[in-house]
C-alpha cells in the first residue's frame, strides 16, 4: 500500500514539476505565445516517445551506459519533437500559416517535448514498471523533499536538452540554405547529446553523494541553462527588431495600427494593457487583444522569413502565408466590439 502511493506521489510530483516549467517558458516568450493545444501535441509526443524507448531498450544500458542511454534518450526526443513539428505543419497548411516562427518558438516546442519525455519517464517507473513493494522498498523510498529536488532537477535536464534541440530546429526556419536548413537540427541533437552526456557523467562520477553531490549536479545544468538563457534573450531582441522593422508599414491596410505597433514593441506596455483589462473584467476584449497581436506578430515574423528568402517557390508559399495572415487579422478586427 505504502508503495503505490508512493508510486502515484512520484508521478504526480513529475506532472507538477512539468507544468511549472512549462509555464516558465510560456512566461519567457513574451511576444507570441504558442497555442495551449499545439503545446499539448508535442507534450504528447514526448510521453509517447519515453514509453516506447524504456520498453524498446533495456533499462540496463538506459541506466548504465552512459552514450547509449545519451544517443537514445536524445534521438527520441529528437524524434519526438520532429514529428510534432510534422503534425504542427499538417494544420498549418489548412490553416495557411506556419506555426514555427523561429528561434524562441523552437525552444518552446523543445522543451515542451522534453518535459513530456520526463513525465513519461516518471509514468513507466512509477506506473507500468513500479519497483517490487516490500520492506526494502519502504527503506529505499525517498523522502518527500528529496523527491520533489530530484523531480525538479530531471525536469530542468530534458527540458534543456529539449529546448537546444529546439533552438536550432527554430533557426533553421530563418536559412537561405537548404542544406543549413536540413543540418542545423542534425547539429541541435548533437550538442543536446554532448550536453546530456556531461550531465550523466557528472552524476556517475560524482564521489561526493548527499545534499553536496546534488548541488554539484544542479551547477551542471548552469551552462546549457546559460545558453537557453542567453538565446532567449537574442530571440526575444531579435523579434522585437522584426515587429518594429516588419509591420511599420501595415498601418496603410489597416492591419497594425501606429498604437497597436507601439503596444506590440514593448513587452512591459503590452502586459499593462492586458492586466487592465482583466481587472476591469473585460476578459472577452482581453482574449481578443490577445489572439489579434498573435497574429500581428506571427504577421512579423513570416515578412522577415520572406524578405530573406531568396528561392523562388518558397518566397511564393511564404508570400500566400502573408496574405493569409492579414486576412485572418483583418476578418478579427472587423468581429471586434
Amino acid at each position: 500500500m505504502f508503495q503505490a502511493g508512493a508510486n502515484a506521489t512520484a508521478l504526480w510530483v513529475a506532472v507538477i514539476v512539468a507544468i511549472i516549467y512549462l509555464i516558465l517558458v510560456r512566461l519567457a516568450d513574451m511576444n507570441e505565445k504558442e497555442p495551449l493545444w499545439a503545446v499539448a501535441v508535442v507534450f504528447l509526443f514526448g510521453f509517447v516517445g519515453a514509453i516506447v524507448l524504456m520498453f524498446a531498450v533495456d533499462s540496463i544500458t538506459l541506466e548504465f551506459n552512459l552514450w547509449a542511454s545519451a544517443i537514445w534518450e536524445e534521438l527520441v526526443r529528437f524524434l519526438a519533437l520532429f514529428a510534432g513539428m510534422l503534425a504542427l505543419g499538417a494544420f498549418a497548411q489548412s490553416r495557411g500559416w506556419s506555426e514555427m516562427g523561429g528561434m524562441m518558438d523552437g525552444i518552446v516546442y523543445g522543451a515542451t517535448a522534453g518535459l513530456g519525455f520526463a513525465v513519461g519517464q516518471s509514468f513507466v517507473h512509477d506506473v507500468m514498471m513500479p519497483p517490487h513493494a516490500g520492506p526494502l522498498a519502504v527503506v529505499m523510498a525517498p523522502s518527500f523533499g528529496t523527491l520533489i529536488w530530484t523531480t525538479a532537477l530531471k525536469g530542468l535536464a530534458d527540458g534543456l536538452f529539449g529546448a537546444i534541440m529546439g533552438a536550432f530546429f527554430g533557426a533553421a526556419a530563418y536559412r537561405r540554405s537548404a542544406f543549413a536548413r536540413m543540418i542545423l537540427p542534425v547539429i541541435g541533437l548533437a550538442v543536446a547529446i554532448a550536453a546530456h552526456y556531461g550531465y550523466r557523467k557528472l552524476a556517475y562520477g560524482n564521489a561526493l553523494g548527499g545534499s553536496t553531490g546534488m548541488i554539484q549536479l544542479w551547477i551542471a545544468l548552469l551552462i546549457p541553462l546559460a545558453f537557453i538563457v542567453a538565446l532567449i534573450i537574442y530571440s526575444m531582441s531579435w523579434e522585437r527588431h522584426a515587429i518594429r522593422e516588419e509591420l511599420v508599414g501595415e498601418a496603410a491596410g489597416g492591419t497594425v495600427t501606429s498604437d497597436e505597433l507601439a503596444v506590440l514593441g514593448g513587452a512591459a506596455a503590452r502586459k499593462s494593457r492586458y492586466v487592465g483589462m482583466l481587472l476591469s473584467g473585460r476578459y472577452r476584449e482581453y482574449v481578443a487583444s490577445r489572439a489579434l497581436a498573435n497574429w500581428q506578430v506571427e504577421l512579423a515574423m513570416t515578412k522577415r522569413r520572406l524578405n530573406r528568402e531568396q528561392d523562388a517557390r518558397r518566397r511564393q508559399v511564404l508570400e500566400t502565408e502573408v496574405s493569409r495572415i492579414r486576412e485572418t487579422i483583418l476578418r478579427a478586427k472587423a468581429q471586434q466590439p
